[in-house]
């Protein structure tokens, strides 16, 4: 019986060129099962990544960036792994329980995970927006020394969530439900309630809570490792107050343009597929070089 359930619960695929194994399923989080996608290399894999996913609607945006990604990276020789968190996606529990250690939490068993598959090997964190948050802390628990790569990193929280809630107002607008609402009235209702539906995924005055004074340029002070924040288009300039963290710190962009909340438009998907390509083989090549370059 225990071998039946095991199968019900993964499903494989093999790719006939690169000889990438992609493994879909359930493995056990700190509260249920989690779900993820294992990618293994053909031969031995020198490094594991955890690819940690935005939250809230961003989480479908990036969805294809971050399939490919693991994909390229699995192909270089990395063993890989994506996952949902609790309560979200596929995986057990209810957005209630979200918050950062709890997102952080659900990266490291993850990270267990793919280590245990993968081969005891050094680990890396991939993360994209709230993602980055989460790999960071990640990462801090884990060894303090391991990679940490950040797409479209969240430098101003505050200005983060006011993006969003604004992206909820908009949409209001565009459904023909006219309002005269306001960003502050949205949490206001948070709190209220303790969780408000945005674009069809629920905030949780507990998640809203537990990022909101925690900055990134203080979470990267807990790492003793590389750091590489990625940004598209403009969004250099925004990260440089960062910090160096003694050269450990490197900040590049490629080119592009991406609107996360609200809108885009023909041109910003026409451009889509060359902006994923550029992200996916600089992360590769970043990662390949800490450990690869960086330890030989």
């Amino acid at each position: 019986m225990e071998e039946a359930a095991d199968v019900v619960r993964r499903a494989t695929r093999l790719d006939a060129q690169t000889r990438v194994r992609e493994t879909v399923g359930f493995f056990d989080g700190d509260d249920g099962l989690l779900y993820g996608c294992t990618y293994l290399p053909a031969d031995d894999s020198y490094c594991a990544v955890v690819v940690c996913s935005p939250l809230l609607a961003e989480l479908q945006t990036s969805y294809r960036r971050e399939v490919l990604l693991s994909r390229s990276l699995a192909a270089a020789g990395a063993a890989v792994q994506r996952f949902h968190y609790r309560g979200a996606g596929n995986s057990d529990g209810s957005p209630e329980q979200q918050t950062l250690d709890r997102l952080r939490d659900d990266a490291l068993a993850a990270a267990t995970h793919i280590q245990t598959i993968g081969g005891d090997v050094p680990l890396a964190f991939v993360g994209t927006r709230l993602g980055g948050h989460v790999a960071v802390a990640a990462a801090a628990a884990v060894s303090r020394t391991s990679p940490v790569a950040i797409m479209s990193p969240v430098i101003d929280m505050r200005a983060y969530f006011r993006s969003v809630l604004r992206g909820y107002l908009f949409g209001l607008v565009k459904e023909g439900q006219g309002t005269a609402r306001t960003v502050q009235d949205v949490l206001d209702d948070l709190k209220r309630h303790g969780i408000v539906d945005v674009l069809g995924y629920p905030l949780s005055s507990q998640l809203y809570d537990s990022f909101i004074e925690r900055s990134l340029e203080e979470e990267l002070q807990r790492l003793d490792g590389r750091v590489l924040l990625l940004s598209v288009g403009d969004g250099e300039a925004s990260m440089r107050r960062s910090g160096t963290m003694n050269g450990r710190l490197e900040i590049r962009s490629v080119a592009g343009e991406e609107v996360w909340w609200f809108g885009g438009g023909a041109t910003l998907r026409q451009g889509e597929a060359t902006t994923t390509e550029a992200i996916v083989s600089s992360l590769g090549t970043w990662i390949h070089e800490r450990f690869v370059r960086d330890m030989a």
